[in-house]
């Protein structure tokens, strides 16, 4: 976190949430691989499980696997 985001007050877990609401509007989008979240957010595979229990605070999700890939979905 920069000196200045710390001057503004803004919280590790702020930045957190609006990480996962940008997520999730590109979930609401189409489904996305884990390679393209990884790829767009920076996201690493042993991530998943926290950043699942992120996004089901703001929105209802599932995961399910094809193949070795993991998908993310909008419960619809």
């Amino acid at each position: 976190m920069s000196k200045q985001s710390r001057k503004q007050g803004v919280k590790k877990s702020d930045r957190t949430v609006e990480w996962c609401k940008l997520i999730i509007e590109d979930l609401k989008k189409g489904d996305r691989s884990s390679k393209e979240l990884e790829k767009k957010y920076g996201i690493r595979k042993n991530s998943f499980p926290s950043l699942l229990l992120q996004l089901t605070y703001e929105a209802p999700i599932y995961d399910y696997k094809v193949g070795k890939v993991l998908y993310l979905g909008l419960i619809k």
